[in-house]
């Protein structure tokens, strides 16, 4: 393994810069699973009955070790598969680059839905009341518990769930706006380059709805052609690069909200309008932020394109 990563360092020219973040990562990563090990061998533990200083020992022992380990091999195994492919530029994809942006970055970042608001209770209140019944049922023998069940069912309740929920929507919510951004910037482990030949003039980061239980993130590009939707390099076993034109033949509208399950009703407070291309050939629905303002901006663009505005 450090053979391989020497090759790997010295063949993307690295800088110290960059090993420094890596580095850091690595760290900020390893301490979480450290304090997650460490909450279930120590906190865990002395809630449900007495041990002894070498038993908490015994305990903590693995789950510094285990922290450490899994927070290494995670990191470095997600960085050279995603983010480990870069050079001193950055990361930064070519492809595409005269493109602007029809939304700042600070768009992508509202939560207009309520999703990310709901997402600590909803996943708290799983992550407690799954422990909670844990501690109602083991250990099956109570004769050395610390604590009668009951306060131990509250505090796995209680404290389960608030350890969970904030840890598991921090997680998530950090690994969703780390591809956004990285998305946005062009960083080429995520990003797909569009036809090299093809004028694109604007570009607009959006979801592709192909169901009502399939969305394809990635890019959508506006030139005097069309539109086409490429979809970013996690995605692209769900679907290919997607046409729309000619621009002439082109209607953009907003649609209603897409159809929600049952847990979607409770993580989605506010659904959002939905974005809609028209063409020729077909149609498409897309979510993207301000669907309003957005969908009137993109219009007007399309419109100059054509020769319709000046």
């Amino acid at each position: 393994m450090i053979l391989y990563l020497t090759i790997f360092i010295s063949r993307n020219h690295f800088s110290i810069k960059l090993i420094l973040r890596i580095a850091l990562r690595v760290v900020l990563i390893s301490i979480g699973f450290v304090l997650f090990f460490a909450f279930f061998a120590v906190v865990w533990n002395l809630v449900g009955r007495t041990l002894s200083p070498s038993e908490v020992e015994s305990w903590f022992g693995p789950g510094v070790f285990g922290g450490l380990l899994l927070g290494v091999f995670l990191f470095v195994g997600g960085f050279l598969r995603w983010g480990g492919r870069g050079t001193r530029e950055d990361n930064v994809q070519p492809g595409g680059a005269t493109a602007q942006d029809v939304l700042p970055l600070a768009d992508y970042h509202v939560d207009e839905t309520g999703y990310w608001k709901r997402i600590p209770l909803v996943s708290g209140s799983f992550f407690g009341v799954w422990m909670g019944a844990y501690a109602a049922i083991f250990p099956l023998d109570d004769s050395n518990l610390l604590y009668s069940r009951l306060t131990r069912v509250l505090i796995a309740l209680i404290g389960g769930g608030l350890f969970f929920g904030l840890l598991f929507s921090f997680l998530v919510r950090g690994w969703t706006l780390f591809t956004l951004d990285s998305l946005y910037a062009r960083k080429r482990w995520i990003d797909v380059p569009p036809p090299a030949k093809r004028r694109l003039d604007f570009r607009l980061l959006c979801v592709l709805m192909t169901g009502w239980r399939s969305e394809v993130g990635g890019v959508m590009y506006l030139g005097p052609d069309g539109l086409i939707f490429l979809p970013h390099k996690r995605n692209r076993r769900k679907a290919e690069m997607l046409e729309m034109g000619p621009l002439s033949g082109v209607k953009i509208s907003t649609t209603d909200a897409p159809t929600r399950n049952a847990l979607q009703r409770i993580l989605i407070v506010h659904p959002q309008p939905m974005l809609e291309v028209q063409w020729p050939k077909g149609k498409a629905k897309f979510l993207v932020p301000s669907v309003t303002s957005t969908t009137a901006r993109l219009s007007s663009l399309a419109a100059i394109l054509r020769g319709e505005n000046t």
